[in-house]
């Protein structure tokens, strides 16, 4: 098992290959992390940070990481890094390109929020999976209460593990993945 670092953003990276991936090794212990704030050209409160993961050979960056590693069922993929004071209502994913045999599970690094896997076949499947302590299937349409709804004081990545890659890799397949979120250092009046 091995945790693949394709998060956008974030601390500068000594990459002296001048390869976009891996990213920095995330630490939400590490002053870096906890300084970073939500991108400056997202609105003043409210944040929803899409992170396309195309390992179809469309993202240049992505296909250059996979020529040069190796990413097998149990890796994991840091997705989205969700900085710190932020109030996670939840996330949706939607599957660009479909891939039989691939399976993601969601969490957030070194929580104990489970929440349920994402079939990764399903051309077009979508939803939203609340922020919620306990495994909640996806929610496609319908309330979500406020009440599944996280706090952390502390800067976060947005997991995603791979628990079933077919034979033939990842390759071919994308995935859409959006937490939504309140930043709750932000809005008001100065």
């Amino acid at each position: 098992m091995a945790t693949h670092e394709l998060y956008l953003g974030g601390p500068p990276t000594r990459n002296y290959g001048l390869s976009m991936f891996p990213a920095r090794p995330f630490n939400e212990a590490t002053a870096p992390f906890n300084q970073i704030g939500p991108a400056a050209h997202k609105g003043p409160i409210g944040y929803k940070d899409t992170r396309r993961l195309d390992f179809s050979g469309d993202d240049h960056a992505l296909a250059e990481f996979l020529r040069e590693n190796v990413v097998a069922a149990a890796d994991v993929l840091g997705a989205v890094l969700i900085p710190k004071d932020c109030i996670v209502l939840g996330f949706h994913y939607r599957i660009i390109k479909a891939k039989a045999g691939v399976t993601l599970t969601p969490k957030y690094r070194g929580k104990a929020h489970t929440f349920a896997a994402i079939d990764g076949g399903v051309e077009g499947g979508n939803g939203f999976i609340p922020a919620s302590g306990a495994a909640v299937a996806a929610v496609t349409e319908g309330v979500v209460s406020l009440a599944l709804a996280v706090f952390d004081n502390k800067p976060d990545m947005f997991d995603l593990t791979l628990t079933a890659v077919p034979a033939g890799g990842i390759g071919g397949f994308a995935i859409d993945i959006t937490p939504v979120f309140l930043h709750v250092a932000d809005g008001g009046i100065p």
